[in-house]
C-alpha cells in the first residue's frame, strides 16, 4: 500500500521500513484522469448545495409571494364498455312507395258519400267497411215501412179479437140506408120509363137513371156482404 501513494504527497514513513524504490510506471491518461476526478466528487456536493438551497430559499419566497389559484375540477364521466356480437344502424331515406296491386271499389248501392273510413296505403282486411253513404232517404222509407208494419199489426189483432158491436151496427145502418136509396131510385127509374113511353123525356134521361138504380143495386150487395162477414166473425 505504501508504494502505491505518490511521493509528491510527502507521507513520513516509519523509521524502522525503508521505502522501497520501484520505477514509475506510466499509466494512461486516461486512467489518471479518471483517478484525478475520483479524488475531486467530494467538492460536487460542497458547489452544489448553495446552488439548491439558494434555488429553494426562491422557489419558496416566489410560491409564499404569488396568490393560490384553485384550479378548476372537471367531472369524468366513465362508461362501461361491453362487447357485443351485433348492433343495429337506423339510416332514413327519402322516396316513394307504390302499392304492387290496386282495386276498383264501388257500392251496391248508387248515392252520395259522406265518410271515408281509411287512407290510401292503409292495410284492410275483409268485411272492414271503408266508406258509408248518405241513407237519408233509406231512412225515410224505413219509417215508411214500420208504419206500415204497425197499421198491419193493428188489423191483425183486430181479426184475432173478432168485430166489435159497434162494427156490426154501423154496417147494419149502412146497409139500410142503401136499401132506402135504392127503393127510391126504381121508383124513379118506373117514373122515367112512363115519360119516356109518352115522349115526356129523351132516352139520355131514362138511361141515366137507370145506370143509378144499378150503381145502388151494387153498393148494396157490398155492404149486405161486410155485415155478413162481420156477423159471421173473423174466420180461423
Amino acid at each position: 500500500m505504501v508504494a502505491d501513494l505518490p511521493a509528491s504527497q510527502g507521507t513520513p514513513l516509519p523509521q524502522d521500513l525503508e521505502p522501497v524504490t520501484e520505477p514509475p510506471v506510466r499509466q494512461p491518461d486516461g486512467l489518471r484522469q479518471g483517478r484525478s476526478w475520483r479524488r475531486r466528487w467530494w467538492l460536487l456536493p460542497v458547489t452544489i448545495a448553495p446552488l439548491v438551497l439558494g434555488g429553494g430559499y426562491l422557489l419558496q419566497s416566489r410560491f409564499l409571494s404569488d396568490p393560490v389559484v384553485e384550479a378548476d375540477v372537471l367531472t369524468v364521466n366513465t362508461l362501461t364498455v361491453e362487447a357485443v356480437a351485433s348492433y343495429e344502424v337506423a339510416r332514413e331515406y327519402s322516396g316513394e312507395l307504390a302499392a304492387q296491386r290496386s282495386s276498383d271499389l264501388g257500392f251496391e248501392r248508387p248515392g252520395t258519400v259522406v265518410s271515408v273510413l281509411v287512407d290510401e296505403g292503409d292495410r284492410v282486411v275483409a268485411g272492414q267497411p271503408l266508406a258509408r253513404l248518405d241513407v237519408q232517404n233509406l231512412d225515410v222509407q224505413r219509417q215508411q215501412l214500420l208504419a206500415q208494419r204497425q197499421e198491419a199489426n193493428a188489423q191483425l189483432q183486430e181479426l184475432q179479437a173478432g168485430p166489435r158491436s159497434q162494427d156490426i151496427a154501423a154496417a147494419e145502418a149502412a146497409v139500410g140506408d142503401l136499401q132506402q136509396q135504392l127503393e127510391l131510385a126504381r121508383l124513379q127509374r118506373d117514373r122515367r120509363a112512363d115519360l119516356y113511353t109518352e115522349g115526356a123525356i129523351s132516352r139520355e134521361e131514362l138511361d141515366q137513371q137507370s145506370f143509378n138504380t144499378s150503381a145502388l143495386e151494387n153498393r148494396l150487395a157490398q155492404a149486405q156482404s161486410q155485415l155478413d162477414e162481420l156477423r159471421a166473425g173473423t174466420r180461423r
